[in-house]
C-alpha cells in the first residue's frame, strides 16, 4: 500500500507485507505469522523498518501449546497507513490450553488456558518485564458464559514513559484479574457485567474497573444496547514535565467513566437506521501534590514541583451522537446517510465530579456534520460478461 503526496517536503510512505497461516496435512501442527516491511521517504533519505510475528502450536486435541516471536526494530512505522502505538519490541511468548470440543453434562464448551511472556526491547537489547496470565472461559448449555483472567506482572522497566532515549522507570510487579458474565442473547433481555481489581506490591497502587451493558431486543426489528464502563487508579505515578537535566514524575489519581448507548432499527433485510451516544470522562488528579524526580536507575525521589507554571492536572470530557440511514442497494454495495455531533473540552479542574464536568461540557459549541458515502462492489464476472455481451 502507498500513501505519495504532492511536494517535494512532504513524506511519501509504503508498506508490503506477507501473511501466512498453514498446517500439516493432519491438521496437527501449524504455523501462522506476518513479515511487514515500511519504507518513509523524506527530504533527508529513505527509512526502512521490519515487524515480524511468528507463531508454531500443536492445533489438534484437547491439549493445545504454542510458541511465539514478536518482532519490531527502531525504524518500522506505518503510521501514513493506520496506526502504530510502538515499536522497538523482541518479545517472546509460549502458552498451553486445555479445551472441549464436544459438550459434557454441563457445558456446551469450555476453555482453560496459560500464557507466559518475556518482554524485551529490540535496542538497547534488555529485558522490559516478564507477565504470566491465566484464562478461562465455560459455557453452559443454557447459554450462560463466564470466565475470567490472573495475570502477574513482573517489575517493568518501561522505556517510553520518560519520554527520552535511554532513560526509563521501574514500575512494581502487580497481581490481578477479572470475573465476567454474559446471559443468553436469545432472550428479549440480556446483559454482560465484568468486575477486575490490580494490586502492586510493594507501593499502594490499586486499581478497580468494571463494565455493565444491558440489552433488550423490542422485536424482530429493534434492539437497543446500553453499556457503562469505568476504572480508578488510585497512587498512580506518570510523566509530567521535563528540564534540561531532569525528568519530572506526579504522583495521580485517574477515573475514567464511558456511557453508550446503541439502538438500530432494520426495516427490513437492506435498510436500517442506526443510533449511537457516547459520553468519555476521564480526569488525572494531583492534588496530593506529590511529586517525583526521575534517578537514572529509574528509581524516584520526592521533590518540588512549580503547580502554577505547569498545571499537569487534567479534566477531559467529549460528546458524541451518531445517527445513521444505512441502504444494501445492491450485494457488497451499501449507501450511509450520517450525522454526527460533537461536544468537547479540556480543562485543569481535575476535581470536578462527573455531573459538574458534564454540565461545563454542555457550554461548549457544537459541532455539527452531515457526509454522504456510497460504496458499489464491482463483481469482476458480472462485469466481464457484460462487456462481452455488449462488445
Amino acid at each position: 500500500t502507498n500513501v505519495i503526496r504532492n511536494g517535494d517536503e512532504f513524506r511519501d510512505a509504503n508498506t508490503t507485507g506477507l501473511v501466512f497461516d498453514v498446517a500439516d496435512k493432519g491438521n496437527n501442527f501449524g504455523a501462522s505469522g506476518r513479515a511487514i516491511v515500511s519504507n518513509v521517504n523524506t527530504s533527508e533519505g529513505m527509512v526502512t523498518g521490519l515487524l515480524t510475528e511468528l507463531d508454531i502450536a500443536k492445533i489438534r486435541g484437547n491439549w493445545q501449546y504454542r510458541v511465539g516471536h514478536d518482532f519490531a526494530n527502531t525504524t518500522y512505522d506505518i503510521n501514513d497507513l493506520g496506526v502504530n502505538f510502538r515499536n522497538n519490541f523482541n518479545n517472546f511468548v509460549a502458552g498451553v490450553s486445555y479445551q472441549i470440543f464436544e459438550p459434557t453434562e454441563w457445558f456446551n464448551n469450555y476453555r482453560i488456558s496459560l500464557t507466559a511472556r518475556h518482554r524485551r526491547l529490540y535496542q538497547p537489547s534488555v529485558t522490559t518485564g516478564n507477565t504470566v496470565n491465566m484464562n478461562w472461559f465455560f459455557a453452559t448449555k443454557s447459554r450462560l458464559a463466564f470466565g475470567g483472567n490472573l495475570g502477574y506482572n513482573s517489575e517493568d522497566k518501561d522505556y517510553f514513559e520518560p519520554r527520552v532515549e535511554g532513560r526509563f522507570v521501574r514500575f512494581p510487579s502487580s497481581l490481578g484479574g477479572n470475573i465476567w458474565i454474559s446471559t443468553d442473547y436469545r432472550k428479549k433481555f440480556a446483559f454482560d457485567a465484568t468486575l477486575g481489581h490490580r494490586q502492586s506490591f510493594g507501593e499502594e497502587q490499586p486499581r478497580y474497573n468494571f463494565r455493565f451493558s444491558p440489552r433488550y431486543r423490542f422485536s424482530d426489528k429493534l434492539l437497543v444496547v446500553l453499556s457503562s464502563n469505568g476504572s480508578v487508579r488510585h497512587n498512580q505515578f506518570g510523566y509530567i514535565d521535563q528540564s534540561e537535566t531532569e525528568i519530572f514524575f506526579g504522583q495521580r489519581d485517574i477515573r475514567v467513566l464511558e456511557n453508550e448507548i446503541t439502538a438500530s432499527y432494520n426495516f427490513d433485510p437492506f435498510k436500517a437506521i442506526d443510533l449511537r451516544f457516547r459520553n468519555f470522562w476521564t480526569v488525572a488528579d494531583y492534588s496530593d501534590d506529590v511529586f517525583y524526580v526521575l534517578n537514572e536507575d529509574g528509581t524516584r525521589t520526592i521533590t518540588s514541583y512549580d503547580v502554577e507554571a505547569n498545571d499537569p492536572n487534567r479534566n477531559f470530557d467529549i460528546w458524541n451522537l451518531d445517527l445513521s440511514f444505512r441502504w444494501r442497494f445492491a450485494p457488497g454495495s451499501e449507501a450511509t446517510l450520517l450525522y454526527r455531533n460533537q461536544i468537547f473540552k479540556q480543562d485543569n479542574q481535575a476535581t470536578l465530579s462527573y455531573t459538574e464536568s458534564l454540565g461545563n461540557l454542555f457550554e461548549q459549541p457544537i459541532q455539527n456534520t452531515l457526509s454522504l458515502r456510497i460504496t458499489y462492489f464491482l463483481d469482476y464476472n458480472n462485469l466481464t460478461a457484460f462487456l462481452k455481451k455488449n462488445s
